[in-house]
């Protein structure tokens, strides 16, 4: 089984047929800004950790390369581990160059002059010093067509500046056209402090040119974080600050819950981890196909107004390292999906599963409780789907308290519902349920508990949440 979750790559064709959150809408406003705006500026594309800014912006970049507009992508995180990002930003404009984007000639002397830019960077210590804009040139390239190693140097560092910008300026026109280039830089809030911060600065001040916008995909709270660790002495405010460099902010909405289930559902390819347990009830039990009860389950949970899409994102890194740790053949997959979220929501009733200290109808009326703070989609058979595995989990939980010495008080409370006494307990309309499935169901889950105790007190869910991440 593959950890590392496959990433969502845009459809030329459509680039939003992918997208489970809907978001097309978004880029239809993004890219009406664009067609509007006369001259350059900076974007940001706010949106918390975990919620699909890497994927809408590579999707909208694939929309914008559909009506004709030339792109650059940039992942910061991949290079922060440069001392310098101006090394990064020239050099990711160089691997973003096409030969076909100019004419031959063109072509040269842009990449000429790109690889120029760079080794003036790697001479220049003081260009690691942030802020000090005027030291930045001392050496400069007078003219690209001549070989690179023929760097002159120039009377004014502000007039090497100025040329650096005049240069760029004419490669964004060769390379647009009529419409102007759009330099996508993502993951910059996941970047070390001082890198993000420096890599702003280096935008504001050397690449803010008339007919190039730059598209910052980021979580601003991390950002302005990373400036206070850079300026907390200063008591600066950081979100002042930040507007130096962006010209224009726009918070990508968050989704539906539901939406963000589903979405979350398939990234982290929950079906397919439970489908080598369906594969062998089919076979060994001829058990019924997958209908996606567990999902069902699922949203049936999150769906009240209690929990957050936060929650949803801790809920799904969790669920699929406890799935991916034991025997595929061993998951009753309604049961998995319960026993993490009572670990994670549910303390009390996730407590009472793995000590057994409560007699039937307390741990009976812990799951009712569970059950009424729950929205059902009334479309769908998701309250009976749900009640049925609330049942299947007590007869867990029967089993459990029978193995562990508890045999007389249990039998007793089964003894009840089938004369008909445990009705003050238990919904009679369910009891048919109960007692048909008692003996038909394994016997204890309680592994499973072992498996997510061991998961949630040993392993660092941020670092495995990053390792099997390939998209956010």
């Amino acid at each position: 089984m593959n950890l590392r979750v496959k990433e969502i790559k845009p459809q030329p064709a459509d680039p939003f047929k992918d997208d489970l959150l809907n978001r097309k809408c978004y880029a239809n406003v993004l890219t009406n800004i664009i067609k509007q705006t006369g001259s350059g500026f900076t974007l940001s594309i706010n949106a918390d950790w975990g919620y699909g800014k890497t994927t809408f912006v590579k999707m909208w970049e694939a929309m914008l390369q559909s009506e004709g507009y030339k792109t650059i992508y940039f992942n910061a995180w991949e290079t922060d581990f440069v001392a310098d990002p101006m090394l990064a930003l020239i050099d990711g404009l160089r691997n973003g160059i096409k030969a076909e984007d100019l004419p031959a000639e063109k072509y040269q002397l842009t990449k000429a002059f790109l690889t120029a830019a760079i080794k003036l960077v790697k001479l220049v210590p003081q260009w690691r010093i942030i802020g000090e804009v005027a030291e930045v040139f001392q050496e400069g390239v007078n003219d690209c067509k001549k070989d690179d190693n023929e760097l002159q140097q120039n009377e004014s560092y502000q007039k090497l500046i100025s040329d650096f910008r005049e240069q760029l300026a004419s490669f964004a026109n060769e390379v647009g056209g009529n419409k102007p280039l759009l330099i996508f830089v993502d993951e910059l809030d996941r970047c070390r402090p001082d890198y993000a911060v420096q890599m702003l600065e280096r935008i504001k001040h050397f690449f803010s040119i008339d007919n190039i916008i730059f598209v910052l995909s980021v979580d601003k709270h991390v950002i302005c974080e990373s400036i206070k660790a850079i300026y907390g002495g200063l008591n600066i405010d950081t979100e002042a600050y930040l507007r130096r460099f962006i010209d224009l902010e726009f918070s990508l909405p968050n989704p539906s819950i539901s939406d963000f289930i589903s979405a979350q559902y398939e990234y982290h390819q929950i079906e397919t981890c439970f489908d080598t347990y369906w594969d062998h009830m089919e076979k060994t039990y001829e058990g019924k196909d997958n209908s996606k009860e567990h999902l069902e389950t699922i949203l049936s949970c999150f769906t009240s107004q209690e929990h957050s899409l936060r929650d949803v994102e801790k809920y799904f890194n969790r669920l699929s390292i406890v799935i991916r740790s034991v025997n595929p053949r061993d998951h009753w997959p309604e049961a998995t999906v319960f026993l993490v979220y009572f670990y994670m929501f549910k303390d009390e009733i996730y407590k009472a599963y793995r000590n057994l200290n409560d007699d039937l109808p307390t741990f009976w009326h812990r799951l009712e409780a569970l059950r009424d703070s729950c929205i059902f989609d009334p479309k769908k058979n998701t309250y009976h789907e749900y009640i049925c595995n609330l049942i299947l989990l007590l007869i867990c939980y029967i089993n459990a308290r029978k193995s562990n010495g508890y045999d007389k008080e249990t039998d007793k409370a089964i003894q009840e519902l089938r004369d008909g006494q445990g009705k003050q307990w238990f919904p009679n309309e369910w009891k048919d349920y109960l007692l048909r499935w008692l003996n038909e169901k394994p016997s204890e889950l309680r592994y499973l508990c072992d498996t997510i105790d061991l998961v949630s007190g040993n392993f660092n869910l941020r670092v495995m949440k990053e390792f099997m991440d390939n998209d956010q």
